[in-house]
């Protein structure tokens, strides 16, 4: 049966817990009565001063993922002594929280603004005082180019930006990093541009950045390794033509469908490369292009998707050089709507594979190597096409091979005909999915609660199980299952549909 739910926890779970229910009544009754209401106080010594700042920081991250975090409790915990600040989805009081980082923490390294509504003006208060930070995290938050020029002028040890999701920023913002010029273009010498050490730029889901704001940024960042741009590919294409590039220090690369782009150039160009984002382009006609993987050193993370329109990738034949020379140290696979996955051929050729994705892939083929557990696999996803051939469904001993893995904690399926009662009972009874922690199903139409029993009733870790729309698994038999789980106590999440 899955774990009962403990009523204690670990020690340092109990104390949080202890101090986070008595915070006010107790840490902060002399604060609160003395002083609180009576003013702003640039220190205080409280309570939590001979904490050391990384059990202030696990305290200030518990009452605030439990919503138990108030405005007097930022004069508290806001230690001179921190390195390290989490303010993301904090738009409440992130007026006072910067104001009380600029003003004590002098030693902050990194700092977490994600998902903030920022005060303009107090952010642009507080920056020019954390002239130390090492990265920054403004991810989803209201950063504009005039707010991000400001960490142009201020941080030139920011190694580490993240600028993902951020609808209101522009290339113009961006060259203020790097380049000596303000939010509107105009050159301003000894200012702005201050943060050419960055080595990390996240850059994915904002609009405003254009291919020529990238190529600005690999002309201009010498040390830069993460670059998540799509089309970098497509943009190291072009300044090898017009620039001469003569290397990068990229360890990440993403090509784009619609754009011109020469990859075994590319590549010979990234030496350090370790992630590779391949969405399938009209110029990828040849599995010579693909050969050119065989020169990079260590390749960590492999993603390839087809584009409608450009080559459906036959991984049999492409990619299974590719996996044989870099399978030792390959932590990632993702394949998505490609032909000819001989999933046996993976788990044979890969077998560091951490994390497995297979999604809506047409033709999944067996080449005579026998179906092998993947020995070190943690997660696995595989959705196969709702109205496909029977050949786009993984076959049982393919399936199988991921159902063995003997390390899986996290299976997600979905329009998975060949997931049966069958399968499930051999797999139960091998002793596998012992170390399964979250089980999701969608549409898996041959499986039942009664084929899945040895894993909803025996001693194991799973934690979570959802189902969504799989038909044998009926709201009755899900209710008599729901109630067994809450009468015995069990520490499992459930869900229907």
């Amino acid at each position: 049966m899955p774990r009962v739910a403990q009523g204690g926890g670990s020690l340092k779970a109990l104390c949080l817990a202890n101090i986070a229910a008595n915070m006010d009544k107790l840490w902060c009754k002399h604060f609160m009565q003395r002083y609180y209401g009576q003013g702003h106080f640039l220190y205080i010594l409280g309570p939590f001063d001979e904490l050391p700042p990384a059990l202030t920081g696990l305290l200030w991250g518990h009452l605030k993922a439990r919503r138990m975090l108030r405005k007097h409790h930022l004069y508290l915990l806001i230690s001179p002594y921190a390195s390290s600040l989490d303010f993301s989805s904090s738009d409440a009081d992130l007026t006072t929280m910067l104001l009380l980082a600029g003003q004590r923490c002098f030693n902050l390294r990194h700092l977490d603004l994600s998902s903030c509504k920022l005060p303009k003006m107090q952010f642009s208060e507080t920056l020019p005082l954390l002239t130390g930070l090492v990265s920054l995290n403004l991810s989803r938050s209201s950063v504009t180019d005039t707010l991000l020029s400001i960490v142009g002028l201020y941080c030139p040890l920011l190694t580490s930006l993240d600028l993902s999701y951020c609808t209101q920023l522009t290339d113009a913002g961006l060259l203020t990093l790097f380049l000596e010029q303000d939010a509107e273009g105009n050159a301003v010498a000894g200012r702005f541009g201050v943060c050419t050490r960055l080595s990390k730029l996240l850059v994915a889901g904002s609009q405003g950045v254009t291919a020529a704001g990238a190529a600005a940024v690999l002309l201009h960042l010498p040390e830069l390794q993460v670059f998540d741009f799509q089309g970098t590919a497509a943009v190291v294409t072009r300044l090898a033509a017009t620039h001469g590039l003569a290397g990068l220090r990229l360890r990440v690369l993403h090509t784009s469908p619609e754009e011109e782009q020469d990859l075994p150039a590319v590549l010979a160009l990234c030496p350090d490369l370790q992630h590779l984002h391949l969405v399938t382009f009209p110029g990828l006609a040849e599995d010579t292009s693909l050969l050119a993987l065989l020169d990079t050193r260590e390749l960590r993370e492999l993603r390839v998707c087809n584009e409608p329109g450009a080559l459906s990738l036959p991984v049999a034949s492409h990619l299974a050089p590719v996996l044989q020379a870099h399978g030792a140290t390959l932590a990632s696979l993702a394949l998505a709507e490609v032909r000819e996955v001989p999933v046996a051929r993976l788990a044979a050729l890969c077998p560091a594979l951490l994390h497995l994705s297979l999604q809506w892939n047409e033709a999944y083929v067996w080449d005579g190597v026998p179906a092998t557990a993947f020995p070190c696999l943690l997660t696995a996803e595989v959705t196969c096409r709702e109205e496909g051939e029977p050949t786009d469904q993984v076959p049982p001993e393919h399936l199988a091979a991921v159902l063995l893995s003997p390390l899986l904690h996290t299976l997600r399926l979905s329009h998975t005909s060949t997931l049966t009662d069958h399968l499930t009972s051999e797999v139960l009874a091998s002793g596998a999915l012992s170390s399964l922690k979250s089980l999701q199903l969608g549409r898996c139409d041959e499986v039942t609660l009664e084929g899945l029993a040895q894993l909803l009733h025996s001693h194991n870790p799973l934690e979570e199980a959802r189902f969504a729309m799989c038909e044998q698994v009926t709201l009755s038999d899900f209710q008599d299952y729901q109630r067994k789980v809450k009468r015995r106590g069990w520490s499992l999440q459930l869900a229907w549909s």
